[in-house]
């Protein structure tokens, strides 16, 4: 939605056709921002996913014809296939956002090899018949090129509208004295989900191992309500009042960004991983917050190191991590406002959405393979 929104603003003429599961869900967060702008869009009632398929080629056609486009652009694979069976002669170019690596992540998850075989033929067809390549790191761009013999792939990352977290650090004091926490209190932060990805087990283990530095606080800030039992598991290897847990609406996320010091953004060393681009990197920067991450994360891992705005760990050895987050807490201490400064420079030059405008609209204007 902030995407839309942007171009949208920017007089880029944009439109949306989409599955939805839950439609007053889908109207609460993106729907009505949607109508405000005035930015047609279409939703398809989830079903299977061929029965989703198809009927998102035909409302595509339908919207096609009510509000005439020259591109689509289709974040996955499956978008793809709509939009053949929608023009599977002419029709509008197809744009292919490869937005990670799907056949490793289907390796991760253990998908039957009949389902991965086609998976596996489908994608290769995608990215060849794609008008226009699009990918979200210069690894992507780099497994594009070797795997798929697509060398012309442009990279514009995950980003954020910065403007939003950079206005919440008025709200700073307010969200820390909710928290209950002081001046001389560094607050550390994860924001996300508890997927198996997002590796949480490991970070509270080392949260946990960092609790007897003076004035140092964690917050969980959660996209889904966890269950009690889990709550328990978490609070139980942290001192009283140590660990706070929150589950909040996507719009009070930034005040409480805002709010910490350190943001967490854990991966496994996975292929899955060596291509990605986290927006969660994103929100962290335009709030403020150095980061604490792993190595070969995208483009993440080498930002880090060449911007100077956070710090790598390994999760192969904890005691290790342990001793590199002591070290870069200090740092954060002795510099706050200077990696305040870092962080929310870069997250405005690379992950905002503004910032790749000018990219946006040299692709629109090409239909060159």
């Amino acid at each position: 939605v902030d995407w839309l929104q942007v171009q949208h603003t920017d007089g880029i003429r944009v439109g949306l056709v989409c599955t939805v599961q839950d439609p007053t869900r889908f109207e609460e967060v993106a729907g009505r921002p949607l109508r405000e702008l005035g930015v047609p869009y279409v939703t398809v009632p989830h079903r299977s996913l061929w029965r989703n398929i198809v009927t998102g080629a035909s409302t595509l056609r339908h919207f096609q014809r009510q509000y005439p486009t020259q591109k689509v652009y289709v974040r996955g694979v499956w978008g793809a296939v709509a939009h053949l069976l929608a023009y599977p002669i002419r029709g509008p170019s197809l744009l292919y956002d490869f937005r990670g690596d799907v056949l490793a992540e289907a390796e991760l998850g253990g998908r039957r090899r009949f389902r991965y075989q086609i998976l596996k033929f489908l994608t290769k067809w995608a990215i060849r018949r794609a008008d226009i390549l699009l990918c979200v790191s210069r690894a992507a761009a780099e497994l594009l090129a070797r795997q798929y013999h697509r060398p012309s792939a442009v990279v514009i990352p995950s980003s954020v509208v910065s403007q939003r977290f950079h206005e919440a650090q008025k709200q700073r004091d307010v969200a820390r004295k909710s928290l209950g926490l002081d001046k001389k209190d560094i607050l550390l932060v994860y924001s996300g989900s508890l997927s198996s990805y997002q590796m949480v087990p490991f970070m509270l283990r080392l949260w946990a191992s960092l609790q007897d530095i003076p004035n140092v606080r964690f917050l969980l800030l959660l996209n889904q309500q966890p269950t009690p039992e889990g709550i328990s598991a978490m609070d139980g290897a942290f001192l009283p009042g140590k660990l706070q847990v929150l589950s909040l609406p996507r719009d009070q996320v930034p005040a409480y960004l805002a709010a910490a010091d350190v943001g967490f953004l854990i991966r496994q060393d996975h292929p899955v991983n060596h291509v990605a681009s986290p927006v969660k990197f994103g929100e962290y920067l335009a709030s403020g917050l150095p980061v604490v991450t792993t190595a070969r994360l995208g483009d993440v891992s080498d930002l880090i190191i060449e911007r100077e705005v956070g710090v790598l760990v390994s999760i192969e050895n904890h005691e290790i991590a342990t001793e590199n987050c002591r070290t870069f807490l200090t740092q954060v201490r002795e510099d706050r406002d200077g990696f305040r400064q870092r962080t929310q420079k870069l997250a405005s030059e690379k992950l905002d959405w503004h910032a790749h405008l000018e990219t946006w609209r040299r692709v629109l204007k090409s239909d060159i393979k």
